[in-house]
């Protein structure tokens, strides 16, 4: 019967495993032998143990010492620090090798294992050399471990001295072979051997399991925190993927944060759209072909009767700014439908398929909104023309929105609207009729369209009476829609700075300077020294005052007018002169090309007539590539040169390869550049060497003011005196 009660001891280090007669441990194999050698490592150093009792089983057995530790594997393991097989390794290496490196580690695992007897034996047997620091080093404190004493100089027979006991003590066990029953009869060869001890058929044996109760809780817990880790991280994946913000032009099934990535999107349309025909101005003839598509909306039995259908798509094309998704919106707001908008951009993502998979969903919820208007912004993005190099991923958007617009399925109600700056750069298949059967161009307003356009956004701020929106409809030439909103939106930001009821002239006149010339650098002017305003403004008034002498001499009905210059930095420049077309450019003349050229070089010419022609600066680099590009438009593009009416545009685009010239053609090309070029420069120079005293005042005046609006470098001239504080004074 099992004894309830168990005991547990503490064992004392046993010295004398390593000695005995019968079969030596050093003739058994290397990895038996070390496997030995590490046991009784172990063993030396004691572990607790608990024994359970037998009844039928002596006394005797219990007293053994080595069978005490034996029953406590899990502590012999964790006291070895050398696996048996790498200890037969060192040993093989050390004993088949003259490294004394090798010999020096295999020595080092014997003392790990505290075999300090065995150290001593091997570095005596003479093949381990004492002139390695580390052998010398382990051998004196092996000999020191074992009670020996180290001495230099003395045979190495001699080295060490202990007792015979102690030697006995320190001898190794050897073993027998087991016996060939199943009586589990095992006999050790000690010092003081032991009778053979018969152990029993079933032995149960309890294991203080304390360290592996540790260990396995610690990594229990491990594998619970990283458990939660990986979950955490799932959880807020799925979190943004399936997270459906409030966009009131489309909802995503789980889509608006990494829903989108893979193509879960569910569009729902805009139904409230509040912007009218009324509110897009400056435009009237585009408005007028997009009154017919509301009509075809609102009433399509009207046009069905003759068999009218209504169109596919309408595409509006021009500049950034004009008003193509103003236009787009006062659709649907005009025929009351639902509105689809979306961007070319957001169909590419990441994964293959996905726009393509977008556009299916967008026009599965556009036929359930039927009648209704499809808005796709920026449509080059996804409607670029094909090429045989492209990937297959690339088509798949753009062949899908083709098979919408005109495939089999049926996409009856449903006007798609695209806008794009680039009409060149869409596929043929998708600006066919049938899919964007009308194509309509936003043109730039004109005057009547920039004031309509100023009034309407004037009418939202307090303006002063006495500001004439004609005369600013007049200066802003070019303006697009977008630029007319900043100008209204920078003059009012600045009446608040200035703490104004109401937005004034010099409002307007402060926001078109900068949208214009840029913002002005006040701190620049104050850190140039008194040369660098002069050679400024030396460059400036020759540029304003070959355009007041073009001015007066030209036959043309549009005239460039002075506007404004200066010496206040602005952007990049150090200066600049602005001038404004008298009215409306429609067409350019080569002698208003000539005078664009004349306009430029004025600077630079200027610079060489006062401080002569090695003393120029290259402030003019900018001029001059105006300039130049101006020449070569006139020869290559307009067939005004000797080369005759011919077009030599060699430039080749991302859509279309320019044609190739000969050497020949391009010196040519260059030869008349260069006679434009030059012809120009020497009217220049005539002009400003005839009016060089003019030239020097205006300049003068320049540096005391800083800036000059035209009608003071008008009055300058004249000899009137502008009445206005100076900043500055110079002679030159």
């Amino acid at each position: 019967m099992l004894n309830s009660s168990r005991k547990f001891l503490r064992t004392n280090p046993a010295s004398s495993l390593m000695s005995g007669s019968g079969s030596n441990i050093t003739s058994a194999s290397p990895i038996m032998k070390s496997a030995a050698l590490i046991l009784s490592g172990a063993l030396s150093r004691g572990s607790y143990l608990e024994v359970p009792k037998f009844s039928s089983v002596p006394e005797a057995f219990y007293n053994n010492l080595f069978v005490k530790r034996l029953f406590h594997t899990s502590t012999i393991c964790k006291a070895s620090r050398v696996s048996p097989a790498k200890l037969a390794r060192l040993e093989y290496e050390a004993q088949t090798s003259n490294n004394m490196d090798r010999k020096a580690e295999y020595l080092q695992a014997l003392f790990d294992l505290e075999h300090y007897q065995m150290v001593v034996q091997l570095v005596d047997s003479g093949s381990y050399s004492l002139d390695h620091p580390l052998i010398r080093q382990i051998y004196r404190t092996s000999l020191e471990r074992i009670g020996g004493v180290y001495q230099e100089n003395v045979p190495r027979t001699n080295y060490y001295s202990y007792s015979q006991s102690q030697q006995q003590q320190q001898s190794p066990p050897t073993f027998t072979s087991p016996p060939q029953d199943n009586s589990y009869i095992h006999t050790f060869n000690f010092p003081h051997q032991p009778q053979p001890v018969m152990l029993p058929q079933k032995l149960v044996v309890t294991m203080d399991d304390s360290f592996f109760t540790r260990f396995n809780r610690v990594n229990v817990t491990r594998s619970f925190i990283s458990l939660l880790f990986s979950l955490a991280i799932v959880g807020l994946f799925f979190y943004l993927a399936y997270y459906t913000p409030n966009d009131p032009t489309k909802q995503k099934q789980g889509g608006g944060g990494l829903g989108s990535m893979f193509g879960q999107t569910s569009y729902k349309p805009i139904t409230n759209v509040e912007t009218r025909f009324n509110d897009v101005k400056g435009i009237d003839e585009c408005r007028g072909e997009l009154e017919e598509i509301v009509d075809f909306l609102k009433n399509p039995e009207k046009f069905n009767k003759l068999g009218g259908k209504l169109p596919k798509g309408v595409l509006l094309v021009g500049k950034p700014g004009v008003g193509k998704t103003l236009l787009a919106k006062a659709i649907a707001g005009e025929a009351g439908v639902p509105f689809f908008f979306c961007s070319g951009s957001e169909f590419d993502e990441m994964f293959v398929g996905v726009g393509a998979r977008r556009i299916r969903e967008l026009f599965a919820a556009a036929r359930k909104q039927a009648p209704c208007i499809i808005f796709i912004d920026e449509i080059d993005s996804l409607g670029g023309k094909r090429t045989a190099k492209d990937p297959f991923y690339s088509k798949q958007t753009l062949n899908q929105i083709l098979s919408e617009m005109d495939g089999f399925k049926s996409s009856e109600g449903i006007i798609v609207i695209g806008a794009t700056n680039l009409l060149e750069s869409l596929d043929k298949a998708l600006i066919r009729p049938g899919r964007f059967d009308r194509h309509i161009e936003v043109p730039l307003p004109d005057l009547k369209g920039r004031k309509e356009i100023l009034d309407l956004y004037l009418k939202k701020v307090p303006l002063n009476p006495t500001v004439n929106v004609e005369t600013i409809a007049k200066k802003t030439t070019g303006f697009t829609g977008a630029d007319l909103e900043n100008l209204v939106n920078v003059a009012s930001i600045r009446a608040c700075t200035k703490n104004k009821e109401q937005i004034s002239g010099d409002d307007i006149d402060y926001a078109f300077d900068r949208i214009v010339m840029g913002i002005a650098r006040t701190s620049s002017i104050n850190v140039m020294n008194e040369k660098d305003k002069e050679i400024t403004a030396i460059h400036e008034c020759g540029h304003a005052l070959v355009v007041l002498l073009n001015q007066k001499k030209s036959s043309q009905l549009n005239k460039d007018i002075l506007h404004k210059l200066t010496i206040i930095p602005r952007g990049s420049a150090l200066g600049f002169t602005a001038s404004l077309p008298e009215r409306e450019v429609h067409h350019m003349s080569k002698q208003q090309y000539l005078q664009i050229i004349e306009k430029a070089l004025g600077g630079v010419v200027a610079e060489e007539i006062i401080y002569g022609k090695d003393n120029v600066t290259s402030g003019c680099t900018s001029d001059l590539q105006h300039a130049t590009n101006v020449a070569r438009s006139m020869v290559t593009r307009f067939g005004m040169s000797e080369l005759g009416l011919i077009d030599f545009t060699e430039e080749s685009s991302m859509y279309q390869k320019g044609p190739e010239f000969s050497p020949e053609t391009k010196r040519l090309i260059d030869i008349e550049i260069q006679k434009i070029v030059n012809s120009s420069y020497e009217r220049v120079r005539a002009m400003l060497k005839e009016n060089e005293s003019e030239l020097r005042k205006l300049a003068k005046e320049l540096v005391k003011y800083e800036t000059l609006s035209g009608k003071e470098v008008l009055d300058i001239l004249e000899g009137r005196e502008v009445k206005r504080s100076i900043v500055g004074e110079v002679d030159f």
